[in-house]
């Protein structure tokens, strides 16, 4: 989900590493990042 969501920004703030992203997300939790998720994945079945 992780890499999913750092390869899906379409700006990444100067400064801000993969691995510091991470713990971001990792701190949310699942069920906050689901919303996210969701469209993302339906937006790939979609083709888009």
């Amino acid at each position: 989900m992780v890499a999913l969501f750092w390869h899906c920004l379409r700006e990444r703030p100067e400064g801000l590493s993969r691995e510091s992203f991470a713990e971001g997300v990792t701190a949310r939790g699942l069920a906050a990042n689901m919303p996210a998720l969701k469209a993302l994945i339906g937006q790939i079945l979609a083709g888009r």
